[in-house]
């Protein structure tokens, strides 16, 4: 295996063992077919390990893995201590119970214990299973916790996962002595982390990880990209950070009905405010924010405000149905009040109704609002994420403001609010329906003829 010490950063330890930052050169190994990808870049830190031991120096190469942010160790050549750490007897029932085939009620070895495993006892175990002619294993970390696909050895997203892993982000390279790397899945029932590292050696690498010859995840070395929940980036990705929101949200404001109450203003109105121009009248508002991308700010729709009206009355002079007492010169007329939803007779207003009436006729068309607004999503998403400004030095803040003042922007919410105002239109003729049965009079209803028939019952006990 290709490596380039670097004796500069080379240590001596209280023990008197030699610690030396190495670099791993794996463009001089071949894949084993054709379907193998090149090899991917690691973020793990590697270190020569010269152990002064009876004055008898044992060499090894150690992997500190780089998983979830934490480094844990381990050691890839074995061959100055084989004969003293590596001779377990591994059965294949030992493999399988390790394995994502295995059953962990059955017995295995104490060297093979699941939680217990040692370095050496992987490394004896990966030839078990391998061959013996590996000679090494680069553990590797697929981006945001995506899986492993070994039909392909791409990380891959779970909808397209043929692997039944237990770990799917993680797999591994296999390296042997004949410069060939094969890429396999993880197959173990265990977490790399808990492979135990022997007591004499370190846990952690020089300088923690940040010596010389460390690639960062965008494959730069000493680069500062990182991985985050969405993948690699920072540092030369031109990523400054994650999507945020990458499914928008949607909410609806409530604003004061836009204008006085004509003579012929019904009992209550729900609906989406008009007005042609956003700027001033906004009646849909997106929450953008923005990332680099091929040298653009690019627009990314956090979420979607639809502003909507509800007025809710009773005519002047019309009183609250349950605000006097029933008499018996008055009850007939708030029965026939409320049996016929506070109809007008030739014009004229009823004496008697009930406001939370009004509500609950008014909420059944509101219930339309915010299903509709979302049916919008996809598109104003489509929209909005396609809109992007020249990345010229300016921060985030100036191309978002950038972007909202852009014509593409504007147009955008006002298609998205003149189809959500179109959608709506229709529902308030379905929830009316024909000769007071549809659903907004139906509760209505369920509002109006408890009180109703409590107003009878009243009247007949009382005679």
């Amino acid at each position: 295996m290709g490596f380039n010490i670097i004796w500069e950063k080379a240590i001596t330890d209280s023990a008197g063992n030699i610690r030396v930052p190495i670099f791993l050169d794996f463009g001089k190994f071949k894949p084993k077919d054709d379907k193998q990808p090149p090899l991917p870049k690691t973020k793990n830190v590697f270190e020569l390990y010269i152990k002064n031991d009876k004055e008898q120096n044992e060499v090894s190469i150690i992997q500190f893995m780089h998983l979830k942010g934490k480094y844990y160790p381990l050691r890839l050549s074995l061959d100055g201590e084989v004969k003293t750490k590596s001779g377990f007897n591994i059965s294949m029932q030992d493999i399988k119970v390790l394995s994502k085939k295995g059953n962990e009620t059955q017995n295995h070895s104490s060297s093979l214990n699941k939680t217990m495993i040692t370095e050496s006892a992987f490394m004896a175990l990966i030839q078990n299973m391998y061959g013996s002619n590996v000679e090494a294993v680069v553990i590797y970390e697929c981006p945001g916790g995506t899986w492993f696909d070994p039909t392909t050895c791409f990380c891959d997203y779970p909808e397209n996962v043929n692997s039944a892993s237990f770990y799917p982000e993680i797999f591994m390279a296999l390296f042997t002595g004949f410069g060939i790397y094969e890429l396999v899945p993880y197959p173990f029932s265990f977490h790399p982390s808990e492979i135990t590292s022997d007591s004499e050696y370190p846990q952690e690498p020089i300088d923690g990880g940040g010596e010389p010859g460390t690639y960062d995840c965008d494959g730069v070395l000493n680069g500062s990209a990182y991985m985050a929940d969405c993948g690699c980036i920072g540092g030369t990705t031109g990523i400054i950070e994650c999507d945020p929101n990458i499914e928008p949200t949607v909410s609806l404001v409530r604003v004061p009905y836009p204008g006085s109450y004509p003579p012929e203003f019904g009992w209550g109105s729900t609906g989406i405010p008009g007005g042609n121009n956003p700027v001033t009248n906004p009646t849909i508002r997106f929450t953008i924010n923005a990332k680099v991308s091929n040298g653009n700010w690019v627009a990314v729709l956090v979420q979607i405000e639809g502003d909507y009206f509800q007025a809710v009355r009773l005519y002047p002079g019309v009183q609250e149905v349950s605000a006097d007492q029933t008499t018996q010169t008055n009850y007939c007329t708030k029965v026939g009040n409320l049996s016929t939803l506070g109809a007008f007779v030739n014009g004229i207003p009823p004496t008697y109704y009930m406001l939370t009436a009004v509500q609950a006729h008014e909420d059944v068309h509101k219930s339309h609002l915010l299903p509709l607004l979302q049916s919008f999503i996809s598109n104003a998403k489509s929209l909005v994420n396609s809109i992007s400004v020249p990345h010229t030095g300016q921060s985030k803040a100036t191309a978002i403001m950038q972007i909202m003042g852009l014509t593409e922007f504007i147009n955008a919410q006002t298609s998205t609010h003149a189809s959500w105002a179109n959608a709506y239109e229709p529902t308030e003729a379905s929830d009316h329906g024909t000769n007071y049965n549809g659903s907004a009079y139906e509760a209505e209803k369920l509002i109006v003829k408890p009180v109703g028939n409590g107003y009878c019952s009243t009247a007949t006990t009382q005679g």
